[in-house]
């Protein structure tokens, strides 16, 4: 019995993180139960606990010898800081929605006090951006208003028709981190995940199945979205070996950028040991992350190597890599490729299997998004658009673009890129440039007569 208590302790404890694992950071506090790195805060409050502990002991006492009463008063409670505060889900209400109210009323709030004395010249006013963001192109919040990905569906369907699905498939693409987000029934522990994808790739019954990853440089033009997603990038995280258990909450840590960081490295090295060999089976497996990993069985080895040929270790985004892997296919035969990523995801979810069915129109109110762009606010966005289109438009090579988007309608301040939205003002600096002049007027005045000289009234 005692034997088996303790082989139940020892196998509970091979599933924790080593504390003593020379890859660990020691400047950061880990949790050893999941590899995750306490917050600052919380390093704080564990490190310092014992002496802050001694403190209020002491002033309990001290009060208590002034006090003969303090003795039954309560205890002010203090507050814990542990790893166990950041399981706590917070909910946050977005108030962009009354900043543009604000917006709006503060401008119509003063042109109608200045109408009061004077005559507004509307033209004059328009000509400026009116507001510090271009409402018809972001949120207040600063992040872009995005196409619908239905848009380039239709593109794609005007110049390809595919009538049959092929029976056989000879390459498989799979987005990773998509993969990750459609997995049910996760396992508890990351060698269990590890095998579970591995899995879920050799059922699609190809030769060949490669699984690409985002990578996240710094700075990126994709900042503002991830912040927008609440994605991380202050919290470390390890994971030392396949018998780590998972945090609880897995999807929540998909928000923390070092965890899917660490996460792919595991899987890179995880399957390159002779375990997986059974999981690999006869498949091709290819996994770009920061080079392209390729794994393959001989003789119940698993054999891994570079595979120079498809490395795009300067793409960003998955989607461009799987354009990369693309196009690098043999191209002297008919090759049949199954492409699973979010845009697949999207029109099986919400595109029209007939003509017939009912499509409901958004109305829109008046408000700044209705504004049209105003010339040096496109000339941004139309920089922004050149460089992104860049990236696309090469992503068969290695090195998609020469442009930096310093200056290709983004700035970078701090390390992080901003979007620059517009040189100049963003309204008229005086009130004398937003008001009607007399002289205007009667040239105007002029021109109308100038211009009618000839046609009967």
């Amino acid at each position: 019995r005692d034997s088996k208590h303790l082989q139940s302790f020892i196998d509970a404890f091979s599933k924790f993180v080593n504390p003593f694992d020379a890859s660990i950071d020691q400047l950061h506090l880990f949790n050893i139960s999941n590899g995750k790195a306490a917050t600052q805060a919380v390093q704080d409050y564990l490190n310092k606990i014992e002496v802050d502990g001694q403190k209020l002991r002491e002033q309990f006492i001290t009060e208590c010898t002034d006090s003969p009463d303090r003795f039954e008063k309560p205890i002010p409670k203090v507050k814990i800081m542990n790893f166990s505060n950041e399981i706590v889900k917070k909910t946050f209400k977005s108030g962009n929605k009354v900043q543009e109210i604000k917006m709006q009323r503060d401008l119509f709030g003063r042109l109608l006090g200045l109408s009061l004395d004077y005559k507004i010249d509307m033209e004059k006013i328009l000509c400026y951006p009116v507001t510090p963001l271009p409402m018809s192109m972001c949120r207040v919040d600063g992040s872009l208003y995005q196409t619908d990905k239905s848009a380039i569906v239709k593109c794609f369907e005007k110049q390809q028709k595919c009538t049959d699905a092929p029976r056989t498939l000879d390459v498989v693409i799979v987005d990773g981190f998509f993969l990750l987000h459609t997995m049910h029934d996760i396992p508890a522990t990351f060698g269990g995940i590890s095998k579970k994808i591995m899995s879920i790739l050799t059922a699609f019954k190809a030769p060949r199945v490669d699984i690409v990853f985002d990578q996240y440089f710094s700075p990126s033009i994709k900042d503002y979205e991830r912040m927008r997603r609440n994605e991380q990038r202050t919290i470390d995280f390890n994971i030392i070996g396949p018998s780590q258990t998972r945090a609880t909450d897995f999807m929540k840590e998909l928000k923390n950028i070092k965890f899917k960081e660490s996460f792919v490295q595991f899987l890179i090295d995880y399957w390159a040991t002779d375990e997986m060999a059974t999981f690999i089976g006869n498949t091709l497996i290819k996994l770009n992350y920061d080079s392209c990993y390729s794994y393959i069985v001989k003789n119940n080895v698993v054999e891994m190597t570079i595979d120079e040929n498809l490395a795009c270790n300067n793409h960003e985004e998955a989607d461009t890599k799987i354009i990369h892997h693309v196009c690098k296919l043999d191209t002297y035969r008919k090759t049949n490729v199954l492409l699973k990523t979010r845009f697949q995801k999207f029109c099986v979810t919400y595109k029209a299997n007939t003509e017939d069915e009912p499509f409901k129109k958004t109305l829109k109110n008046c408000d700044p998004s209705t504004l049209p762009p105003w010339k040096a606010e496109l000339q941004q966005h139309l920089l922004r658009t050149q460089y992104i289109t860049s990236i696309w438009r090469n992503a068969y090579l290695r090195f998609p673009s020469s442009l930096t988007p310093n200056r290709n309608g983004w700035t970078l301040h701090e390390d992080t890129l901003h979007f620059h939205w517009f040189d100049g003002d963003c309204m008229p600096q005086s009130v004398f440039d937003a008001i009607v002049h007399e002289n205007n007027k009667q040239n105007n005045i002029e021109n109308d007569t100038t211009d009618n000289a000839g046609y009967p009234n």
